[in-house]
């Protein structure tokens, strides 16, 4: 049996042979994120150049986001404290 040589069950190898070219693409679900990593580093480049409120640096990139996502960009990236 083939899934006993690749090590992997009997379903996934009938999903994989039904359409080998959509099999492991997942649709990624949930809802998509409103900053980028490219909007995060921008973020985190304005914050660490010169202290500056949420609203100055929402503001200076021209982001359409609250204050609040701006906030948790910087939190998440763990550089500013």
């Amino acid at each position: 049996m083939i899934s006993q040589y690749v090590k992997k069950s009997r379903s996934a190898i009938r999903s994989y042979l039904n359409n080998p070219l959509y099999y492991g693409k997942k649709k990624s679900t949930g809802r998509p994120r409103k900053v980028t990593s490219r909007d995060e580093r921008n973020i985190i480049r304005v914050v660490s150049n010169s202290p500056k409120n949420l609203y100055d640096v929402r503001a200076e990139l021209n982001l359409s986001v609250c204050k609040q996502t701006v906030h948790n960009a910087i939190t998440r990236s763990g550089t500013i404290v």
